[in-house]
């Protein structure tokens, strides 16, 4: 790609609904009532842990990684506020979170994850609306460790399971971002349930 179809790429994605990812510009997938509740939903999460401090929370906002990587997750929260501008975010989140729809799987999990890990952010939630998993990702030694999986069972499901599955599965888990944050998988899918 030239500098000129860059150039005009990084013009292009501001306030647009798109993002650069390689180089290239992406349409992003239009949101989903459930998609919108749960980015919501975390954004609340950290809104009210990190009120007053040096840390935001923010949704959909073009976070500017490199010339050929300009992605607007759903979630990021950014500390330093020098790193926010009217364009959009020029520092990389210590949190980034992507709720799956169909057309962004396949980048999320792959393209982006890498190029999260690749970048710094050190904790990136993969969260699926449909099947209620979120999978957390934690930076160590510039590598993300294996992802830890959270799932909220409906109630077909804990019938079939026998009381030692029942007692291990976890609701909760601390954030790496902000280690006194606990975060309750229910809260994250709240009124999707």
């Amino acid at each position: 790609m030239t500098n000129l179809s860059i150039n005009f790429s990084e013009s292009y994605c501001e306030g647009r609904g798109k993002e650069i990812v390689d180089g290239l510009v992406v349409n992003m997938s239009p949101v989903r009532p459930k998609h919108s509740i749960t980015t919501r939903n975390i954004e609340r999460l950290f809104d009210y842990y990190l009120e007053n401090g040096d840390c935001q929370v923010f949704s959909d906002v073009l976070v500017h990684f490199s010339k050929k990587d300009k992605f607007s997750p759903d979630v990021s929260v950014v500390c330093g506020k020098d790193a926010v501008t009217d364009k959009g975010i020029f520092g990389i989140p210590v949190l980034v979170a992507e709720v799956l729809s169909p057309r962004s799987v396949k980048r999320d999990r792959g393209y982006k994850k890498d190029a999260y890990e690749k970048y710094g952010v050190l904790e990136y939630w993969i969260v699926d609306v449909e099947n209620r998993v979120l999978e957390v990702y934690v930076l160590e030694d510039n590598n993300y460790k294996a992802a830890e999986f959270y799932t909220v069972y409906d109630e077909f499901d804990l019938e079939q399971m026998d009381e030692s599955e029942r007692s291990a599965i976890v609701y909760e888990f601390k954030s790496a971002a902000f280690g006194d944050l606990t975060i309750s998988v229910h809260d994250v899918f709240r009124s999707i349930l």
